[in-house]
């Protein structure tokens, strides 16, 4: 049986591999076209798999490759942000400049913090 490794780089792949007994094929998922001709597919996300690239469209290919979709679907939520949600204070509200700053200062480090 094959195990597919989505992991960030190849070298956390080989740290994962080293401690596993063989019995199983290990094979990382270097792009989505490892993943072109399986079905059904299995394995496992490591490391720093989530700052990829091409996680995207890694997502896309085992979707489409695999019974558990729930379980993908799970895991676009964690590398696709969700919209931003913005409390806004009635129009009356007088607030300054400074203020205005600080409120978008702290959107824009709450969504860079979660990509």
């Amino acid at each position: 049986m094959k195990i597919f490794v989505i992991a960030g780089t190849f070298v956390e792949f080989s740290y994962y591999i080293r401690d596993k007994v063989l019995d199983k094929h290990y094979v990382y998922v270097s792009s989505p076209e490892t993943l072109y001709g399986h079905k059904d597919i299995h394995g496992v996300f490591i490391g720093s798999w989530r700052k990829r690239k091409d996680i995207v469209e890694i997502l896309d290919a085992i979707l489409t490759r695999t019974t558990n979709t729930d379980v993908i679907k799970d895991l676009y939520k964690q590398v696709i942000p969700s919209p931003i949600s913005v409390t806004y204070k009635p129009y009356n509200t007088s607030r300054t400049i400074q203020e205005l700053h600080d409120e978008i200062a702290y959107l824009i480090a709450e969504y860079t913090e979660r990509n």
